[in-house]
């Protein structure tokens, strides 16, 4: 059913998702739609946990499991910023959704993107912490922001004609800037 969902939420965004369409794409009945769901909401805050633990393995193992050093903190900083912006590619629409309904207020979704966040942003915190001379924890979260906000406007970016090599050097060099 969540397959069904994530298709359907491509096709047609979160206003056109309706829970006897799922069904019917899923080749169940509403009924059973909801013996698993509250709403559609509940299946969207279902996707997005099986986007966080995604952006565990892609985003957040990838910083903890290499030594960045300022011999190499280039190389490792291209590499993050490039895998977040395929991240957020592949699930721009599910992402986008829940960014809006956390901005109206829908308080698990607001917590489930919290939780995508905040993985990368202790991991590069304990990256910078003994490397940089600035607040670690503060320079982390600043630097997430700045890639999950190029990563959500970045087909409006090279639509203006900025360069997806332009995003990620750009990215790049602010993640490596003082290391």
């Amino acid at each position: 059913m969540l397959d069904s969902t994530r298709n359907l939420l491509n096709e047609r965004g979160y206003r056109g998702l309706r829970v006897a369409d799922i069904a019917r794409q899923a080749g169940t009945s509403p009924a059973t739609f909801y013996t698993y769901f509250a709403d559609v909401e509940a299946a969207i805050y279902t996707l997005m946990t099986t986007v966080v633990a995604e952006a565990d393995t892609r985003l957040r193992q990838p910083i903890e499991n290499s030594e960045w050093t300022p011999d190499n903190v280039e190389a490792h900083a291209r590499a993050l910023a490039e895998e977040f912006l395929h991240f957020w590619a592949d699930h721009h629409e599910l992402i986008s959704v829940v960014d809006l309904r956390a901005a109206e207020g829908a308080g698990a979704l607001k917590d489930v993107r919290g939780q995508l966040l905040r993985g990368v942003s202790n991991a590069l915190e304990s990256t910078y912490e003994s490397r940089v001379h600035v607040d670690a924890k503060g320079r982390a979260f600043v630097l997430v922001a700045m890639l999950a906000n190029v990563a959500a406007h970045q087909h409006g970016m090279i639509a203006a004609g900025v360069s997806r090599d332009e995003l990620v050097a750009s990215l790049t060099k602010q993640m490596a800037y003082g290391f």
